[in-house]
């Protein structure tokens, strides 16, 4: 028996001895990636978990993975870029990778070319800086609070300061900022830039965006996917930001909740003339009495038309409830659920109304009650005498020179400032 084990042993060891050495050593990262055995522990731990943050903006963009499957090998030299359909260059020492950010703007982009399947010049200077910034703040964040699911994730800063006013920062000021040396207003763009990745991670643009990056576009070219109008287009990005920041993990605040409900519950709807025509104009009405309106025509043409319109009204209206339940607490959530089933219940169900104002102000009174919570949280803390982290950072940043800050730095601060904490 002793003799059989022996022989095993020595078959296997023999086997790894004079195996090829890519065979042998080769690491898988994600589908379709392989590392080559020239990089090794942390470098290797890095590069898995900045493939796989790629393939999560990927996936949530509907983006499918490239079916070629290459091997990443880690050149000596300053090369970044495919070789031929099987090696993917990375450029200098492994263990400069993390360190070094105008070397992480060449591999992110090589890297996120294979993943979004877009063409990558090896003379690129690769991804806009503040995209490195928002992947090395994600990245980081995994790390620090060991949420490695996406939902999960907080934005510490925004998901309160912007509670204030319910409006999130100049996204197209952001990108152009990029990376800046002083630390604490780099904490602030660096968030700013995790947010806006995931909002165009969702809306399936993030692909486009890289790309653009890569070619060497604007780093703010990304606000023209949202119209010619940058006032427009910010409003656009404050909207699809708001689920990004906001969810069951870290709730809306309740003051801004209540003031969102009041516009869900108030929509604007065609003002119409005598002859029940539009004419042009928008009103605001509640939704009950513009459903109620529409459902007594019951004759002809009009009937059909107005039948159309009412659903089509309900249907938008129970969306936007469900789409801000995914910002709220989970026990709040379910009077959403239920608000959107009474809202498709109008017209249909002879108590839907009286239903929906049941559920409407039960909505309501659970919020308040969470307001008064948060209250008397903040009132503890107050007494404690720390500063929130939020607002520290601030602090923190102003506590440097304005010569240590560029003029469109300062004027990033200041917007801030003016915006949230009046």
């Amino acid at each position: 028996m002793k003799r059989l084990f022996g022989k095993i042993f020595a078959i296997f060891f023999l086997a790894g001895l004079f195996c090829p050495l890519s065979l042998r050593s080769a690491l898988p990262l994600v589908p379709g990636l392989i590392l080559h055995d020239d990089v090794s522990g942390e470098d290797a731990k890095y590069l898995q978990k900045l493939l796989r943050q790629l393939d999560r903006y990927a996936r949530r963009a509907d983006i499918k993975r490239n079916s070629g499957e290459f091997i990443i090998v880690c050149g000596k030299g300053e090369y970044c870029g495919y070789s031929g359909k099987e090696h993917i260059y990375l450029p200098g020492d492994a263990s400069l990778w993390r360190y070094d950010f105008e070397l992480r703007r060449k591999i992110i982009g090589v890297l996120a070319s294979h993943r979004f399947d877009f063409r990558y010049k090896s003379s690129s200077s690769g991804v806009a800086a503040w995209i490195v910034n928002g992947i090395d703040a994600e990245l980081a964040e995994a790390e620090r609070s060991g949420q490695y699911l996406v939902a999960n994730r907080r934005y510490f800063f925004w998901s309160e300061v912007a509670g204030l006013s319910g409006k999130l920062p100049d996204f197209a000021a952001t990108a152009r900022l990029g990376r800046v040396k002083n630390p604490g207003m780099n904490a602030i763009l660096a968030e700013t830039s995790r947010v806006l990745l995931q909002i165009l991670a969702g809306d399936k643009k993030i692909g486009k965006v890289f790309e653009s990056g890569v070619s060497g576009g604007a780093p703010d070219a990304f606000i023209h996917l949202y119209g010619r109008n940058r006032a427009a287009a910010q409003e656009r990005l404050n909207t699809l930001g708001m689920p990004v920041i906001w969810n069951r993990y870290s709730p809306m605040p309740g003051e801004l909740f209540l003031a969102r409900l009041a516009e869900l519950e108030n929509r604007f709807v065609p003002q119409l003339d005598e002859k029940d025509k539009p004419n042009g104009n928008y009103i605001s009405c509640s939704l009950k009495e513009f459903d109620e309106y529409l459902s007594k025509k019951s004759t002809g043409t009009d009937a059909v038309t107005a039948a159309v319109a009412a659903e089509t009204l309900r249907s938008a209206a129970a969306a936007d409830f469900l789409q801000f339940s995914r910002m709220i607490p989970a026990e709040e959530r379910h009077y959403c659920s239920r608000i959107a089933k009474n809202i498709l219940d109008f017209g249909k169900k002879r108590n839907a109304y009286a239903e929906f104002e049941k559920s409407y102000n039960a909505l309501k009174a659970r919020i308040r009650k969470r307001i008064k919570c948060d209250i008397f949280l903040k009132d503890v803390m107050a007494k404690q005498g720390a500063l929130p982290d939020r607002y520290q950072l601030i602090f923190d940043t102003l506590e440097f020179s304005d010569e240590a800050c560029s003029k469109d730095e300062l004027k990033f601060l200041h917007r801030i400032l003016n915006t949230y904490l009046q």
